[in-house]
């Protein structure tokens, strides 16, 4: 790794960022020794590497569950958008499919996945603060701020969900614009740096594409400062050439990823699924069939003070300060560039993070890189005005209230981590059930999960029978409800899975397609509930023809589950939308019901041969 730090023909940079608020130039302080920035980034990776293997135990959330089993079903044969359906990009479960080929995914595998990309958060975090602080000490103080902050517990960053993925290409990025400029880069080395730069978040939103408005504005916000900073045709010239590099680096993988499906004759669901339904949950929160609401809407909803600074994120007032100073003064000094990154950045975060209209905390987390950076440039740009012992304290106290608040999360467990974050004990619940049906279910018998946790497969070491496998697609989604839900049907009377779990409360109704199949089929297997998840065993199958047996095994396990783990709290954590039927209790399956008066008759309940 090279180790960011000015060159010669960037001191007059260096110099400014480092000058004092009243504009006078001061002389620079020494540069930080190689060597103990390498000792101190090896610290910092160390550390990163500790506490993220301290929380491998902890129960995955059922967003990571679904991408990782997208990824294995992808490898089972499965054709995106057309077996698998996913209003995401196909980044978000590519990646999860290239790491089940390589080295599987395990929760040790998922795990050291994790601590990779937060490596290469942390090193681009080191290399983007030297670069846009032209300091050394700007990068080290980056590096330490995401080194504290990013594996933080209520923000849900210690596992990998998508933004982690999506901060490590944006900080990369980020590091390879912060030292262009048109009068003193090359044009070849500019061309380059943003066409890469692009391409790196080209990558990045081919898993989340909202995200895309962050370059946007960033790129936007650079080449709007340049051309402000100069009056040279060429430099001028020169700066538009590199904002073209840098959008053919984001345009090009998204064509080649278009073209790709159409090839295959999937172009129309794939741009169906990432548009129009995209646009669907954004306007109904989450796809679960609330009121509508405008894109409009949302981003206004996301100024409010609880959804803009949520009270969990509060903890990063010192570094929010710190970035608005870095901000303040590139701007005073004329390094609009620079300044532009950085609040094209965070604005641009701040819409993807508004617009789905859900402000879920892991969202949260495309701040923190942001905001690592900003404080690094901030620190850098007040040292000239402190002396060594004031710079000793403003460190101290900027880092003294994030540690306060990060260090005791690691006095809880792994499971009490994910009780405190999601405030319910599901996801542990999820993982025992799994595993218990892993037990029961015999290699070649399948399971089906009507419900949206979809850990219950990955802890059964089980694939989904669908790769429609979130209920609310067939419940939620308008006219593409009832193509979805016959797609089911016809997976499951081919599949012909032993078990059957039911998540509480059951989206639906009794007269949903799914569940009169359910009813017709299956019964529900008494004393085996496991709040919120009830159990039901295909009749006639292998399952039922040793029944003594299962009910032994589950009877057991429940016993030492209920020992141990309260009851989760199924229903604070997925909301029931519309009316009654939707949280219908479906304890014991009936034959099933007549039909009730409408306009036209329920379906029949299709029976399995």
């Amino acid at each position: 790794m090279t180790i960011a730090t000015p060159s010669q023909s960037e001191s007059t940079t260096a110099a400014a960022d480092t000058a004092p608020l009243s504009g006078e130039l001061a002389p620079p302080s020494p540069e930080i020794k190689t060597k103990y920035v390498l000792i101190a980034l090896l610290i910092m990776a160390l550390f990163i590497v500790r506490t993220r293997l301290y929380t491998f135990d902890e129960p995955f959330d059922r967003d990571i569950m679904t991408s990782v089993l997208s990824g294995k079903l992808l490898n089972s044969g499965m054709k995106a958008y057309e077996d698998l359906l996913e209003f995401k990009p196909p980044g978000s479960f590519v990646i999860w499919q290239i790491v089940d080929r390589v080295m599987g995914t395990s929760p040790d595998a998922i795990g050291v996945v994790n601590i990779i990309v937060a490596l290469s958060t942390l090193f681009g975090c080191y290399v983007a603060g030297a670069a846009m602080s032209g300091r050394r000490l700007g990068g080290l103080v980056a590096a330490g701020a995401w080194t504290i902050a990013g594996g933080e517990m209520m923000l849900q960053a210690n596992q990998p969900n998508l933004e982690v993925f999506i901060n490590t290409g944006f900080v990369w990025a980020v590091a390879l614009l912060a030292t262009c400029h048109p009068d003193r880069t090359s044009a070849a080395n500019g061309l380059w740096r943003f066409f890469l730069a692009g391409l790196l978040v080209a990558l990045v939103t081919l898993i989340k594409h909202n995200v895309v408005v962050a370059f946007v504005f960033m790129v936007g916000g650079w080449a709007v400062g340049q051309w402000d900073m100069t009056e040279s045709p060429a430099q001028r010239r020169r700066a538009v050439m590199w904002v073209i590099a840098g959008a053919l680096g984001l345009i090009i993988p998204w064509v080649g990823t278009i073209a790709y499906f159409a090839s295959q004759g999937r172009a129309g669901e794939f741009l169906m699924m990432i548009t129009s339904y995209a646009a669907h949950y954004a306007q109904t929160g989450g796809g679960d069939g609330h009121a509508k609401r405008t894109l409009t809407d949302n981003l206004i909803d996301g100024l409010t003070i609880n959804h803009l600074i949520p009270w969990y994120t509060r903890f990063l007032a010192p570094l929010l300060l710190l970035t608005i100073i870095a901000g303040v003064l590139f701007m005073r000094r004329g390094q609009y560039g620079k300044g532009a990154l950085i609040a094209g950045w965070i604005v641009g975060m701040f819409v993807a993070v508004a617009v789905p209209g859900t402000h879920y905390a892991h969202y949260y987390q495309l701040y923190l890189p942001a905001l690592a950076v900003g404080a690094g440039c901030g620190l850098v740009a007040v040292a000239p005005t402190l002396r060594a012992m004031q710079m000793a304290l403003v460190v101290g106290l900027t880092f003294f209230g994030i540690v306060l608040h990060v260090m005791p999360e690691y006095t809880f467990s792994p499971n009490d981590w994910a009780r405190l974050k999601y405030e319910t004990n599901l996801y542990r619940t999820t993982r025992q059930l799994g595993q218990m049906l892993g037990q029961v279910l015999e290699p070649n018998e399948s399971m089906y999960l009507w419900g949206v946790d979809q850990g219950v497969y990955y802890y059964a070491d089980k694939l989904p029978p669908t790769g429609i496998m979130w209920s609310h697609y067939l419940v939620f989604g308008g006219e593409l409800s009832k193509k979805w839900t016959e797609h089911v049907v016809r997976d499951l009377e081919r599949a012909r899975p032993e078990i059957v779990v039911i998540e509480q409360p059951a989206v639906g109704g009794l007269y949903h397609p799914v569940i009169r199949l359910i009813s017709s089929n299956y019964d529900y297997m008494k004393d085996a509930d496991l709040p919120p998840f009830k159990i039901f065993y295909r009749r006639g199958g292998a399952v039922s023809k040793r029944m003594d047996e299962v009910r032994k095994l589950i009877a057991d396990e429940m016993t030492k589950m209920r020992a141990t783990t309260r009851p989760a709290a199924g229903a604070a954590t997925q909301p029931a939308a519309g009316g009654a039927p939707a949280t219908q209790s479906l304890d014991v399956p009936p034959a099933p019901p007549p039909a009730p008066a409408a306009p036209e008759p329920a379906p029949a309940a299709p029976a399995m041969p």
